[in-house]
Order: C-alpha cells, then structure tokens, then sequence
C-alpha cells in the first residue's frame, strides 16, 4: 500500500487558475432598466468577475489517469437575450465539481510494449466538444461551439495515434490523430424529451413527462500536422441531443491551417468552420434553455459558417553567439466572417453576414497591447413573427442594424512567465456582439440601454473601463 501511494504521489500535478476582472460602467441615469434582470444596469452599473479553478491530476504507473476540477464563481452574469447573451445567473459564490474521472489506458494495462496506438477508457463527470480551431481573438467565425455535451456523468472511447517521428515533431509536441466517443451514464434517459412541435402555446418546448432521449457524441480530430509548407489541424464532431438539451442533430466542421511564410518568423494561419444545429439550441448566443424567460425551444435548423485570416510574425531567433539581442516582438493581425442561417417556428427565417478585425502587439514577450472591431451584422436584418401566424401565439419584430450590434475594445498589459497577466482595457459591444470580447469578459461588465433608446426596443451595451488579472500555477 505504501509503494502504491509512493507512485501516486509522485506522478501527480496540482494547478490552479483565479481569473479576477473589475469594470467601471460607463453609462448616464438615462440608460437605467426597470425590470432587475440579472447583470443589468438596475441600480448599479460597475461590474466585477472573480473565477477560480483547482485541478489535480495523478497518473498511476501510466495505466491509470485521474483528474479532478473544483471551479468557484463570482459575478454579475447577464440575462439571456436571444441571439445575444446567454443567462448567466448573478452570483457571490458558486462552487462546484466541474469534472472527475478516471482514464484507463488499456493496452498499457493489459501489458502491450510500445503500442502503436493508445486506446482509452474514460468514465466519470465530464463534458466532450468540439475543437474550435478559430485564429481570430472575437472567434467571430466559430461554428461549432455548441457541438458538445454538458459536464454530466458519461462513459466515453478515445483512440490515438501520436506520430513519434522527428519530422513531426514541432515547438515541443508532436502531431497526433484522435477519435472519440461517449455517450451519457444515464443512456438513453439523458435528457428530457420535450415537446418539439406547436402543440399548443401550454405544451411547446416543455418536458414530456415520463419520456428521455439518449445523448452521444463523437469526434475525429488532427492536430497541429506538420507538413513541409506549414501546420494543418482539423476536427469534425457529431453530437446527438447534445448541450444538455433535446436538441436532435448537431454536426460541426473546422479546418486550421498555418502556413509557414518564413518558418518560425512569419506565419499565414486560415481557418474554415461550418456549423448545423437541428433545433432548440440559440448558436449565437451559445446557449440552451427551457425556462420561461431562457427558452430556446422555438430555434430550428440554425447554419453557421465562418473562415478567418490573420498574418503573425515573431522575432527570429538569435544567434547562440549574439550576446545583446534585440527584444523579442510578436505581432498579429486577424481579419474574420461569418454567415449565419437562424430558423424559428413562428418567426421568418434570419439571415446575417458578420465581420471582425483584432490585432496584438508583444514586445519582449511582457508588455502587449492590442483593440478589435466587431460587426456581427452588416446592414440590416429583421427578424419577425411570420405573416400565417397569429398575433396571440407570437408577435415580435426587431431589425439588428450595423451600428446598433457594433463592438470595440482596445487593451494594454504586462505577463509575467507567460502564466500571470496584468490587463488595463476599455470596451463597448453593443447588441449582438455583446458575446464578444478579446480581453474583457461579458459576465464582469453591467448591461444598459442603449443612448436615445426606450426600453421596449430591447437594445442594451454594455460600455465600461476594466482591469483583469488572471494567474496560472
């Protein structure tokens, strides 16, 4: 038992994050809210963002992976807004156990020596997703961030091929292949099944009683593989009645590809996403909701599809000889769009085009500064209740203009040992882009209405100077 817990402890690693950031609203008595919806400019329009996390990681003679993940939050969250804003309740302190589980590696158990692949069995509590391989910091052409399941108990396959060879190795890892699959420990009684047609305005998008619906999801991802002109990663992903809901389908698709202009000086990276979600899931927003003022039972058939392009360049490296080297800088600049289809069943179909721009600069890989702009938007699109459906099930228009959904922000900072950053910023992310931020985080800023608005036109901002700082051990 000793020699046991001697080998557990010393293959085990604790880390821990506390991300802290503190806004200071900028907004007049005028663009006050009545109603006290979580995160909104009621009484107060300072906000504030405290989020920590406590991993623990142990490994027993390679055979067996343990991880454990304890978060706490506090903030002002954001009311759900569709399209817009996912409810994030207001919060002094919430904890809880994010992931526990235990990782089987089989054919290291079963005694194989050097096994061309590393096959795994992973149960516990834990969430599988898609990878988002986005270039842009906004992620503005992201599409297949819902493709994912919610952190519940689960039992899951990962298969992996890791290629050894020095040709691909690049930067300190090597290039690998992984499949995985997993499915809900509940099987097929992992969420409830709800009412997915009109049936009434009593019956639409509620539970069913008695009645669940299994979830699965599985993935095939390449990473970081190295080719003679640049890295190319890729990932496709399918979730069955995933996000935690009764969603139906769910695929998504993203292509990376950093192209090397000048290897490890200039570099080209491209991203393409395409995203589909069947129903009941709001993909801009990035959420899922049953309750009356959350729900997100009457979207269908949403199509996002998205492709970045940025250049990046880093000082090359100096000489071993060059004693004084100039200091290091690193730079980047990102162009991004999207097209997003959004169904609905009692409102006209919405179609909207979006664009994005951010850039950073690093000097000495300390001080960096860095601003963007969003569109999520461009021109107007008018999203309403459909001529054949009548006014007592639903009636509702709102145009989403450029100007009313456009972004900013710009950024100054410091790191220490890339695991500790210090960040001075100032932001305003009006209407749909209110999801978006490059350093500054929607749950940490106060939302009001818009200057010159009434409140029945529901067009909030949120406009404030923040201070962030985020420490990694």
């Amino acid at each position: 038992m000793l020699t046991g817990a001697g080998r557990l402890t010393a293959q085990a690693s604790v880390s821990q994050e506390v991300t802290g950031m503190y806004s200071l609203g900028i907004a007049g008595e005028e663009q006050m809210l009545t109603s006290e919806l979580p995160g909104t400019f009621a009484e107060r329009k300072n906000g504030y963002l405290v989020k920590g996390s406590f991993d623990v990681k142990a490994s027993i003679e390679y055979t067996l992976d343990l991880f454990l993940r304890v978060s706490a939050n506090t903030r002002t969250g954001s009311p759900y807004l569709a399209l817009q804003l996912p409810e994030t309740s207001a919060s002094e302190l919430s904890l809880g156990l994010d992931t526990a589980y235990a990782r089987l590696h089989v054919l290291n158990g079963l005694g194989v020596i050097s096994p061309p692949l590393e096959i795994y069995i992973q149960a516990g509590k834990f969430s599988q997703g898609a990878d988002n391989l986005t270039v842009s910091r906004y992620g503005l052409e992201g599409a297949s961030g819902m493709v994912k399941t919610s952190s519940s108990p689960a039992i899951a396959l990962q298969i992996e091929k890791v290629f050894l060879g020095i040709d691909q190795f690049y930067l300190g890892t090597s290039s690998s292949l992984l499949f995985e699959a997993g499915t809900a420990g509940l099987l097929d009684e992992a969420v409830p099944r709800l009412y997915d047609t009109d049936g009434g305005l009593s019956n639409h998008g509620k539970p069913v009683l008695g009645e669940y619906a299994p979830q699965f999801f599985a993935s095939l991802s390449l990473n970081r593989y190295v080719l003679p002109v640049g890295l190319l990663s890729g990932d496709i992903s399918y979730a069955y009645n995933g996000a935690g809901i009764y969603s139906g389908h769910s695929l998504g698709g993203s292509v990376r590809f950093d192209a090397f202009l000048k290897k490890n000086v200039w570099f080209l990276p491209l991203a393409v996403h395409a995203g589909f979600s069947e129903k009941n899931i709001d993909v801009l927003a990035r959420t899922t909701g049953t309750g009356a003022l959350n729900a997100t039972t009457d979207l269908r058939q949403a199509l996002r599809l998205g492709v970045a392009l940025g250049v990046q360049y880093a000082s090359p490296i100096p000489a071993f000889t060059d004693l004084n080297p100039p200091p290091r800088i690193d730079a980047e600049l990102t162009v991004a769009g999207a097209y997003s289809h959004i169904g609905h069943i009692y409102r006209d179909d919405l179609s909207m085009w979006g664009l994005s721009v951010d850039g950073r600069f690093m000097l000495a890989r300390k001080f960096f500064l860095g601003a963007g702009l969003i569109l999520p938007v461009l021109g107007e699109a008018v999203w309403s209740t459909r001529e054949d459906v009548s006014t007592a099930l639903d009636s509702y228009s709102h145009g989403f203009t450029t100007l009313q959904n456009l972004g900013w922000e710009a950024y100054a900072g410091f790191q220490v040992s890339g695991s500790a950053r210090f960040t001075l910023g100032i932001s305003q992310n009006r209407g749909l882009s209110m999801n978006y931020g490059l350093e500054g985080l929607q749950e940490g800023l106060v939302k009001y209405r818009q200057p010159g608005t009434e409140e029945s036109e529901g067009l909030l901002q949120t406009f404030g100077v923040y201070a962030l700082t985020s420490v990694r051990l």
